[in-house]
């Protein structure tokens, strides 16, 4: 699990810690970590998942982001564009 300690590392240099994981197959190595706070989502980062990434942020910026409820490990970030 190198690329969960990895992003703990990550997320601790920015004084947060890890609320909710998705992926990380070994097979594979890619991940999205969420940072919640209450039942939002504040904050993303991953690995190998830029484009998942990028819709994420989108969706952030416009304010239809998911709650950490609603959150879906195999969601298609893109198609809720």
């Amino acid at each position: 699990m190198l690329c969960v300690n990895t992003m703990k590392q990550c997320l601790l240099t920015f004084g947060l810690s890890l609320s909710l994981f998705a992926g990380c197959a070994a097979e594979e190595g890619d991940f999205i970590a969420y940072y919640i706070e209450g039942n939002a989502v504040t904050a993303a980062l991953g690995y190998k998942r830029d484009t998942d990434l990028a819709a994420i942020h989108e969706l952030m910026w416009l304010g239809e982001m998911p709650s950490a409820g609603q959150l879906d490990p195999g969601a298609d970030w893109v198609a809720m564009l």
